[in-house]
């Protein structure tokens, strides 16, 4: 299997998909984020192999040695993503083709990702 051609082939699906009706992006997003079968359980796989590849042939270097634990790592994460998103295509399908509505003003900001509190907020000594 050519990688590059698979590469061209996903850009081009998911340039489709800025069109596709929602129903029909949750029957195509359904393979993708399956977590037994899907493209990201495939592509953690590929990262699993290309780790033991690397664990294998590398010297004991710390830098080499960062190389598989790096691919692992990812591997590992590629497999939650797929668990995460599992019913993501069905909620795709559930969506309707018109925009969201802005929020109103008595909904709560998102909190931040940070793990920093705001203005040294919950900080103890």
């Amino acid at each position: 299997m050519d990688i590059a051609v698979t590469a061209v082939a996903l850009d081009t699906v998911a340039a489709r998909l800025n069109h596709m009706p929602p129903d029909e992006a949750a029957r195509f997003l359904r393979p993708v984020f399956s977590p037994h079968q899907g493209l990201l359980v495939t592509l953690a796989n590929l990262a699993a192999s290309a780790a033991r590849y690397a664990d294998e042939r590398t010297d004991a270097t710390a830098q080499e040695r960062s190389l598989g634990l790096n691919l692992g790592i990812l591997a590992q994460e590629l497999r939650d993503w797929s668990q995460v998103l599992h019913t993501t295509a069905q909620d795709i399908g559930k969506l309707t083709g018109a925009a969201p509505s802005p929020p109103i003003a008595t909904e709560r900001p998102t909190a931040s990702a940070s793990p920093i509190p705001p203005n040294g907020e919950g900080r103890r000594r």
